[in-house]
């Protein structure tokens, strides 16, 4: 019987283990590999828990009952009803609705730890009949405790678009490492100073939305556009877009690295929060070296985006509303940076005898009716009296549902779709203005 029992617990560790290593490994050429084997451990190791429950439970049903009524048992279930509550509270400030595979892990995931402290007491009082009560609550604590933070973090990874900038394939990582990079630091093919014969060069300026947070490469506005215009004519859309920039860095950028290049037109892509001179961040739960330890965590940045949304609800920190109208008030030095910045723009494609335009993208919010409408116009003003064509994109995503325009849930940039759409009302607007 002993040799039974360790022979389960060998085998319900090597299953949890190899399902816990696969789910934190991420692999891109195989996205859904390391989920698959994950799944399949962990229904493993339920299977092996829940087993051995019965097992004991046919061999000592005496036994068996003590375990069940032991009150350490029941305490055990405290850390996954934390996991539970967290996630009640993040759905009450958001106002989202958890998704239907968490509420399905969370089920699961009781169900496991349940059988698994059960087992353990079972085993505990069947070897020893006189139970020790220290060895019951250290062992219902390291249990319950690694089990319910290993099972919410491979069941995040399990549900996917939970990790901000990953999205809902696994293939797309947070880490920029997973994305390529041309000797410049821009996320495009190699650039040549001298353009090809006939070449017509694009130079798209811009933040995360040009760069494309979430989105594969290929499907990025600056590539799909391209692909466009040179149904037309030979066009080299060369993308420069840098995630966190905002429009002065953006000039800044154009005039001391990019003129080399002999653009014949630069594209200036504006999202809303380009005005900030530091991002929008959200509260932290630990201090600054503990959380760069844990920035691989799925979990640690749902525990944070809950916490967060909690703040928010409170009134203890602004939300992005509040955040974004700050910066466009009159009195705001970075609106007035911003504004310089967009006249500097038109004055460099003035003596420089290259086109310009200003792309300003919506903030692909959940709430509806949009919130940014003034926003939108102060930043299209500033353009307009600078001497710049706009095209604004809120009215051609204006009856669009925004979640089928966005990465994910957690994570509001622009989706493949979005990046699509954009590119095609470029294209149509560099036709109209018969600048290709």
């Amino acid at each position: 019987m002993k040799r039974t029992w360790i022979l389960i617990t060998l085998l319900y560790a090597l299953g949890f283990g190899a399902g816990l290593y696969f789910a934190l490994r991420h692999d891109p050429a195989r996205p859904y590999r390391g989920p698959r084997v994950a799944l399949a451990a962990l229904l493993g190791a339920a299977c092996f828990a829940c087993g051995s429950v019965a097992v004991l439970a046919a061999r000592k049903p005496a036994v068996s009952r003590r375990a069940g009524r032991n009150p350490r048992f029941i305490i055990s279930w405290a850390p996954l009803c934390l996991v539970a509550i967290v996630a009640a509270i993040h759905a009450a400030a958001s106002g989202m609705a958890p998704h239907w595979k968490f509420v399905f892990l969370l089920f699961a995931v009781i169900g496991c730890q349940a059988a698994l402290v059960f087992a353990l007491l079972t085993l505990q009082l069947r070897l020893r009949e006189t139970p020790s009560k220290l060895f019951d609550a250290a062992l219902c604590l390291v249990v319950s405790v690694g089990f319910s933070l290993a099972a919410a973090e491979t069941g995040l990874r399990l549900i996917g678009g939970i990790g901000y900038g990953r999205g809902d394939d696994p293939a797309i990582a947070m880490e920029r490492g997973f994305y390529r990079h041309n000797s410049l630091g821009f996320r495009d093919k190699e650039w040549s100073v001298e353009k090809a014969k006939g070449a017509f060069r694009l130079i798209v300026l811009g933040d995360s939305f040009a760069w494309g947070q979430g989105v594969e490469e290929e499907n990025t506005f600056p590539r799909v556009l391209e692909s466009l215009l040179n149904e037309r004519q030979c066009v080299e859309v060369c993308n420069s877009g840098r995630s966190g920039l905002n429009t002065v860095q953006e000039v800044e950028l154009l005039e001391d690295h990019l003129l080399v290049y002999d653009p014949d037109f630069v594209l200036l892509q504006f999202c809303l929060n380009d005005a900030e001179e530091e991002g929008y961040s959200l509260p932290r739960l630990l201090p600054a070296r503990a959380a760069r330890a844990f920035g691989w965590s799925y979990l640690y940045f749902a525990a944070r985006f809950a916490y967060s949304r909690a703040l928010i609800a409170l009134g203890r920190w602004p939300d992005y509303h509040e955040y974004i109208s700050e910066q466009y008030l009159p009195n705001s030095e970075s609106w007035q940076a911003c504004q310089e910045a967009v006249s500097r723009l038109a004055q460099l494609s003035a003596q420089k005898g290259f086109g310009c335009a200003v792309v300003v993208f919506p903030i692909f919010e959940r709430t509806r009716p949009y919130t940014f409408l003034e926003e939108t116009s102060q930043i299209v003003d500033a353009a307009v009296e600078a001497g710049l064509p706009v095209p604004d994109l809120f009215p051609v995503y204006e009856d669009w549902d925004f979640d089928e325009l966005a990465v994910s849930r957690y994570d509001r940039h622009p989706n493949a779709t979005a990046h699509r759409v954009a590119a095609e009302a470029l294209d149509d607007f560099l036709k109209e203005q018969e600048i290709l």
